[in-house]
């Protein structure tokens, strides 16, 4: 039973904020931390109507549910943080992170007597779409699940079993961000040997749109490389762990990382400035 209706967000960035959007329509006061934020976070927690507290302990004495919904490179750092706290409720490890440190996260969270919740995110943050998905896992997913009962966000239990929902985003995402990073690298491979023009012909016979296309999706992927990188590490782990060959998603995580400064630019980077990039031409 929970003690209140108040659910804390670590943090609301865009996709925060979207499952803030469906917890408030299910009835929950949908809380958030203020310190050391930018400005932009500010903007959107209040676009919201989120309720701000000044600090971590605020928000730990305050929420009966914690959702950590952050960059997967600060993951471990805000899972730790909460531990560090008095927090008695519900943590719900949303990030896409590997199974193994979702487990691990969860034996941790177990030794001080929270209950933890392993989730995934699967969709787009458009407050119009009725794809966006969050699948759970553990014994407290049921419960977590009604948070989201009014949508748009559509929750679904998967396993009672922790890092269940995380190896789903991981095998998923391998694909999802996995073939951007390939034809990423493809595409600046044919620049460096002077063919593009040749891989772009055989593309057009067999889809008349593909080039059109995977160029569209490179500038919009390219944007949001600061977080795939970090991602592409995780699902290294995940298959390293199965026994699997991991050195793709390490590759891919390489090319994402090259991309990282297109997270600053106002608008996305055409294709060039893309394939110079991962050619380190600009750096000549």
């Amino acid at each position: 039973m929970l003690r209140n209706k108040r659910v804390g967000f670590l943090y609301p960035g865009d996709m925060g904020v979207f499952l803030a959007h469906s917890v408030q329509n299910s009835g929950y006061e949908t809380l958030w931390c203020s310190e050391q934020r930018s400005q932009s976070t500010c903007q959107r927690a209040e676009q919201q109507d989120m309720v701000e507290v000044s600090s971590l302990v605020e928000l730990c004495e305050q929420s009966s549910i914690i959702i950590s919904i952050c960059p997967p490179h600060a993951a471990s750092d805000v899972a730790y943080q909460v531990l560090q706290q008095h927090f008695t409720g519900i943590f719900v490890e949303a990030n896409a992170i590997s199974p193994e440190l979702s487990k691990r996260l969860s034996a941790a969270f177990a030794k001080k007597g929270v209950s933890y919740v392993d989730a995934a995110v699967f969709g787009g943050t458009n407050l119009t779409s009725k794809n966006t998905q969050i699948f759970l896992s553990g014994s407290k997913g049921e419960q977590i699940a009604s948070i989201f009962s009014s949508g748009p966000v559509i929750s679904k239990v998967i396993s009672d079993e922790i890092g269940k929902a995380s190896a789903t985003k991981m095998c998923h995402s391998m694909y999802s961000k996995g073939i951007w990073a390939m034809l990423h690298t493809a595409v600046s491979a044919a620049e460096h040997y002077g063919i593009r023009d040749q891989l772009e012909s055989l593309w057009i016979k067999n889809n008349v749109n593909f080039t059109e296309n995977t160029y569209k999706n490179m500038q919009r992927t390219s944007k949001k490389a600061w977080r795939f990188s970090a991602e592409m590490n995780e699902i290294s782990s995940t298959f390293h762990a199965a026994g699997l060959p991991d050195g793709f998603s390490k590759a891919s995580s390489e090319v994402y990382r090259r991309l990282v400064k297109f997270k600053e630019y106002d608008q996305e980077p055409d294709i060039e400035e893309i394939i110079n990039t991962l050619l380190r031409l600009d750096e000549q």
